[in-house]
């Protein structure tokens, strides 16, 4: 392995898709792909390697017992043919990473940019934080209860909307809680326990996650000397939060870590589709889609 470049991990992915049911050469994958992302800030954690190699564990258990009837959907949603379109999955980790080495330059010079911050939180809960937790949920399910769950049904809700953080956080540790998670070794299961109730941080907790994506989305925060209130409305029933621009950088590296682990998990994923399916990459301009 060339740890660091990108010759690296091409070789352990041309490696993970030829044996996409070795849990080691798909945890290989994954464990580059997050020290690639979190580049200077990587610290060697055993506990991440941990949670990880659960990620692993689930993609081989999903994907030796996925329904071949499952396939054809897997393709269309991911070609982005299917009902909805996941932009995040496709992105190159380095569009991902880039904005926030801006910021921290700009952090490093004592130039407050809790704006940009808070569109950077948004752009990652949804992109990558979102989908790839609703992702893990579906394997999960695969792994234990019904290999012919198709994966459009998992990301979307009976009226159509895709499905919420709270529901990927909430559902998988229904699922850990279970002795249906004996799949995973033990130490997997009590450090995925612990990286899904404690998303988030001290000062923000991790039940509000699910809902900062839609008020920053909205506009639903106004600036103020020093920081930003978030949560305006509906006025009478807001939890309504006021964060300085220290809580708020600290809430963007700690999204960003998030992110990287699950952008880890995402890389994994694609791969063991592939082995399954074949090229999934979608031609981005065809006919139908152009205005």
């Amino acid at each position: 392995m060339t740890d660091g470049n990108g010759q690296g991990f091409g070789k352990l992915w041309d490696e993970a898709i030829l044996d996409p049911l070795n849990k080691e050469k798909m945890f290989n994958l994954g464990f580059l792909m997050y020290k690639l992302l979190m580049g200077a800030d990587y610290k060697s954690d055993k506990s991440n390697e941990h949670i990880i190699g659960g990620f692993a564990e689930l993609l081989t258990e999903a994907f030796s017992k996925v329904s071949d009837d499952v396939l054809p959907d897997l393709k269309r949603s991911l070609s982005y043919d299917g009902a909805f379109v996941e932009p995040g999955i496709w992105e190159s980790p380095q569009f991902r990473v880039f904005p926030h080495l801006l910021l921290e330059e700009s952090l490093k010079k004592g130039e407050a940019q809790t704006l940009l911050e808070l569109l950077m939180i948004a752009h990652d809960l949804e992109a990558y934080v979102r989908p790839n937790l609703l992702r893990i949920v579906w394997l999960a399910k695969l792994s234990t209860e019904n290999p012919t769950i198709l994966y459009s049904f998992s990301q979307l809700k009976g009226d159509g909307e895709q499905g919420s953080i709270g529901y990927g956080i909430d559902g998988m540790i229904k699922w850990l809680n279970s002795n249906k998670s004996d799949i995973l070794s033990t130490t997997e299961k009590e450090e995925l326990i612990q990286f899904y109730t404690s998303i988030g941080t001290r000062d923000i907790p991790s039940s509000l996650l699910s809902e900062l994506r839609n008020w920053i989305v909205h506009r639903d925060f106004i600036m103020i000397d020093g920081g930003v209130i978030i949560n305006l409305h509906p006025a009478e029933s807001a939890k309504r939060i006021q964060a300085t621009t220290v809580q708020i950088t600290e809430l963007r590296r700690t999204t960003l870590g998030l992110a990287a682990l699950l952008k880890a998990f995402n890389s994994m994923f694609l791969a063991s589709v592939v082995s399954k399916v074949g090229d999934i990459a979608p031609s981005f301009i065809k006919p139908r889609h152009r205005m």
